[in-house]
């Protein structure tokens, strides 16, 4: 197990990243740098605490043991920069029956299914928004994402893509 990973904040309960209430985990890292990115700190991949960190640990594992917490979401930053090490870190926790996991990221499903390791964490999720944030197509009326270029993927059993009203 990696000590390298970091964790710019963690966010519980959420209510707008991804259906339901929500324990809302920013990894620091990103390579995309989008123009207008609303969380510009966790581009560093230095930035943060150490996600094993007993303290996250605990916070995390805590507010997934709440009966109101739907799931888990992943955000940054970018997961998927750190692909092999998220998924380590997301086997430490015990999940409840009916809980999910989100994965926000901006790759696109095509370059997910290019890269061996983005594409285990993309099966070890139930959703997946992907695609940059672009500031030109920016949209306030959809709260699982930023940009109208961004789509939504179910992931568990292949990936399918959803509209936003099949996951209310």
């Amino acid at each position: 197990m990696t000590n390298k990973l970091k964790i710019a904040g963690i966010t519980t309960p959420s209510f707008c990243d991804g259906p339901g209430v929500r324990c809302t985990i920013f990894f620091s890292g990103c390579t995309h740098h989008c123009k207008g990115c609303h969380n510009p700190n966790t581009w560093d991949f230095n930035y943060g605490n150490s996600a094993y960190d007993s303290e996250s640990l605990h916070k995390v594992q805590n507010a997934l043991n709440q009966p109101y917490i739907d799931g888990l979401t992943l955000s940054g930053g970018d997961p998927m920069d750190n692909a092999e090490e998220v998924l380590q870190w997301l086997r430490i926790f015990s999940f409840r029956a009916g809980q999910n996991i989100v994965l926000y990221t901006g790759y696109t499903m095509q370059q997910i299914k290019q890269s061996v390791a983005m594409l285990e964490l993309a099966r070890r999720v139930d959703i997946l928004i992907t695609g940059p944030y672009i500031e030109e197509l920016r949209t306030t009326t959809n709260g699982l994402y930023g940009s109208t270029n961004q789509e939504i993927w179910e992931s568990k059993g292949g990936f399918r893509r959803l509209n936003k009203d099949d996951l209310k």
